[in-house]
This record gives C-alpha cells, sequence and structure tokens, in this order.
C-alpha cells in the first residue's frame, strides 16, 4: 500500500513539474513574440464613428450594432401583416426577398403604401437613413448593402414592438468597409449546416459583410483524395458550400474559402501518401516540448503540386473573388530538409519563393490571394517582394499585439492588408473578455 501511494506521487510530481515546463516554454515564447504594454498613460482609448444616437424612451429597445443616430418623434405607424412598397421597378425582386426574410412580412401589391424606398447619392456607401412617420416608412440609401443593412435594422425594430413603430428617423453607415468573421471548423467538429444557417443569419444581422471557414485536414470536401477522408472523415461537402455561398450571398456575406497551403498541414502529413513532403519526416520540437510535424517542404516541387491540387478542388465551390492561402506558423520551415538552403537564401527568402509561386497559381484563377501576415512581420526584409495584389492578414490575440508597428510598416510599402483581432475565446471557459476588447480596439485603431 505504502508503495503503491509512494508512486503515485512520484507520477503526480512528474506531472506537476512537466506542466511547470510547459507553461514555461509557453510563457517564453509569448514574450518572444509579444511586445509588452505601453504604460498606462501611453495607451490610446479608440472611438469609432461620430454617433450622437440618443437611447428610445424604452430602455428594453436595442438596436445592434448601434447605428450613428436615432431621433425620437411623436408620431407612430403600425405595419400592416402584408407590405406594400415601391422602389426602383430593377429592385423589387431583391427587395421582395428582403423584406420577406427581415421583416418577417408577406408582399401585397394592393393597399396603402407602406415602405418607400429611394436611391440617394448623397447617402455614404452601405448606409441608409430610415424616417418612420405617421405616413409610413421611407428609406433613402446608395447601393445593395445599405438597402438591406436598413431593412435588416427595420426588422429588429419590428421584432420589438409588434410592428406598433415609434416615430423614428435612423442614420447610420459603416466605419469599416469590409466587416468580417473566421470560424474553425476543424479543430473541433465540423459543424451542422443548420448552425452554418444560423451563424450567417446572426452575421448578416450584425451587418458582417465577410465571412470564413478555417479549414485545415479535412473538414471540407477534397473530390481528388476522397481515399484520405473518406472512410473516417465527415466533411462539409462541396454541394453544402455552394447553397452555403448562395445563402451568405443573399445577405451580402462574402463567404471566403480558406486553405492551409504551408503550415497546419499535419493532417495531410500524417498520412502514408503524403508523409515524406514533410519538411522534418521524422517531426520538430518547438522549445523542446511540443512536436510538429506540420509544414511542407517547400524546395520539393511535390509540395506546389499538391497545394494547387488541393485548392483545384474547393475554388469551385466558392464565388468570391478571395482566397485565403493560410499560409502562417510554418513552425520547421527551414529546420530539417531545408536546413543548409536556409543557411544560404534566409528562412524568409525560402518562405517567399513558396508564396510568389502559390500567388501567381490563385491569380490564374481569377482570386485574389490573403496571407496571414506573422513571417512577414518576423522577415520584413521580404516585404518588397511582396506582390502588390496579395491582401496581408495582421493577426494578434493579445491586447499589446505590435499592430501600430506592424501596419505602419505595411502601409508605407503600399500594401494590401487587413486587420484580424482574436476574440480570445478558445482554451477558456468563459472567455477573456477585457483583452478581446482591448485587443479589437488595438487592431482597428491602427
Amino acid at each position: 500500500m505504502k508503495s503503491t501511494i509512494k508512486i503515485i506521487k512520484y507520477i503526480g510530481l512528474g506531472i506537476l513539474i512537466l506542466l511547470i515546463l510547459i507553461v514555461s516554454g509557453l510563457t517564453v515564447y509569448y514574450h518572444l513574440n509579444y511586445q509588452s504594454p505601453p504604460p498606462l498613460s501611453e495607451q490610446v482609448e479608440y472611438e469609432f464613428g461620430s454617433s450622437s444616437a440618443s437611447e428610445p424612451a424604452d430602455p428594453n429597445f436595442v438596436l445592434v450594432p448601434a447605428p450613428r443616430s436615432i431621433e425620437l418623434t411623436r408620431e407612430t405607424y403600425t405595419l400592416p401583416p402584408s407590405v406594400r412598397f415601391r422602389s426602383s421597378p430593377e429592385k423589387s425582386e431583391m427587395i421582395s426577398r428582403i423584406i420577406e426574410q427581415q421583416l418577417n412580412r408577406q408582399i401585397t401589391t394592393s393597399g396603402p403604401l407602406s415602405v418607400v424606398l429611394t436611391i440617394d447619392n448623397n447617402i455614404p456607401r452601405q448606409g441608409y437613413n430610415i424616417n418612420i412617420s405617421s405616413d409610413g416608412i421611407h428609406i433613402d440609401y446608395l447601393d445593395d448593402e445599405g438597402l438591406f443593412y436598413s431593412l435588416v435594422t427595420l426588422g429588429q425594430v419590428i421584432a420589438q414592438t409588434d410592428g406598433q413603430l415609434p416615430g423614428m428617423i435612423i442614420t447610420d453607415w459603416p466605419d469599416m468597409e469590409v466587416r468580417g468573421a473566421m470560424l474553425d471548423i476543424s479543430r473541433d467538429k465540423v459543424p451542422s449546416m443548420e448552425t452554418l444557417y444560423g451563424i450567417v443569419d446572426f452575421l448578416s444581422m450584425m451587418k458582417y459583410n465577410h465571412l470564413q471557414l478555417y479549414v485545415e485536414g479535412f473538414s471540407i470536401e477534397y473530390p481528388s483524395f476522397t481515399e484520405l477522408w473518406e472512410a473516417t472523415e465527415t466533411p462539409v461537402t462541396g454541394e453544402e458550400i455552394r447553397q452555403l455561398d448562395q445563402y451568405c450571398a443573399e445577405r451580402f456575406i462574402d463567404l471566403v474559402p480558406n486553405q492551409n497551403s504551408l503550415g497546419h498541414m499535419n493532417a495531410w502529413l500524417a498520412t502514408k501518401k503524403f508523409g515524406d513532403l514533410a519538411e522534418c519526416p521524422d517531426g520538430y520540437k518547438l522549445l523542446g516540448l511540443i512536436e510538429f510535424k506540420s509544414t511542407l517542404d517547400v524546395s520539393d516541387p511535390r509540395s506546389m503540386e499538391l497545394v494547387k491540387q488541393m485548392t483545384d478542388d474547393i475554388l469551385p465551390y466558392f464565388s468570391s473573388g478571395y482566397f485565403n492561402a493560410n499560409l502562417d506558423e510554418p513552425f520547421e520551415l527551414g529546420k530539417c530538409k531545408n536546413r543548409e538552403l536556409a543557411g544560404e537564401v534566409g528562412v524568409g527568402q525560402l518562405y517567399m519563393d513558396f508564396v510568389t509561386e502559390l500567388n501567381n497559381y490563385i491569380s490564374s484563377k481569377g482570386r485574389k490571394m490573403m496571407m496571414w501576415g506573422d513571417i512577414v512581420s518576423k522577415h520584413p526584409e521580404i516585404i518588397p517582394q511582396i506582390p502588390g495584389d496579395v491582401v496581408l492578414l495582421e493577426w494578434g490575440y493579445e491586447h499589446m499585439h505590435p499592430y501600430e508597428t506592424n501596419c505602419r510598416r505595411y502601409d508605407e510599402a503600399g500594401l494590401n492588408y487587413m486587420v484580424c483581432p482574436g476574440t480570445s475565446s478558445w482554451t477558456t471557459i468563459t472567455g477573456r473578455t477585457e483583452n478581446m476588447k482591448g485587443n479589437i480596439a488595438n487592431a482597428v485603431g491602427n
């Protein structure tokens, strides 16, 4: 009995020491990759937009995202169960669909006018103006996006008032032209289509217009490689993606194809067919603790052939003009097979040669390539070689991420880029809300 207890104690002590080593290693890695936050006196509170919104009298009346201005009047209007509207004839079919979706009302061609929609060239892009009075609802907009967002907002008003609408004037337009989200569908269960449609509905209500489903491994259907996933995986099929793409398009969300193309290739490199394409076939231990076999051998032409075929498989599913090749975190790049070559030309150049060839291929398919900016920020010497049509995605997980330094560098080089702050919702039970808010403010402010 005593010997058993002693063994348990040793095992527990061993686990504790291992955890301490892991936490220490990750802490060192974290501090090597992130700057310390500036003193509080130097931190900036970012404010976006020029909202002068006044709260409606009913404290339960909420519009999200908050419009730039809401002005309440003393008038009211009762919206009938069936809506008759007036607009330019070429917009009528689209407007009918959106009204049925967003207002939960049927369309009628008889009775008094309920909604009048007018194009106004003085309204900013994606913006709108809603005027609810005793005469009905008048909406001014510039483009189809603004038209859609106006009806989304009106739908929120209707849902909270049961169609007994208070008189008001709502004016809104976005601060940022692209408002996106990325959902990981690969490192947990693959979501059902019902879940994905629900997420799209939520994002459209929040006026997002860009969505990516993060893909590594076989969470999306690759018809050229069925033998690798057919027996064990349940990917989103090509037909399901096409239907989701159309569903997104009707809500003015660009569903952008996303596929790992260099790092994060663990699932592919774990197969017998492609295992020899790994930069480190026997694996590589990051900080001597975490073992990786995730990065393609960039000097083997078969690596590019694989990525091109993967790309050919999924591109037809999407109508977007963008393609996110990811290309981030190639942890083993230049560590094994290409160690000597990396010593001659540098890891950054190894990376850039692969990026350039892939971008040429993506461009030949009529798409604009996106890629994460982590390797570019670590190897700024390659910035002059980045093709002008590439969109860099500057991502950070912590509120002190150096967005200012990196974004300024991209901006001065004339590069296209977006900021992509993480939501701090992973590896945590309740989320890290304050870090998330600070991260988003830091990203958007820069």
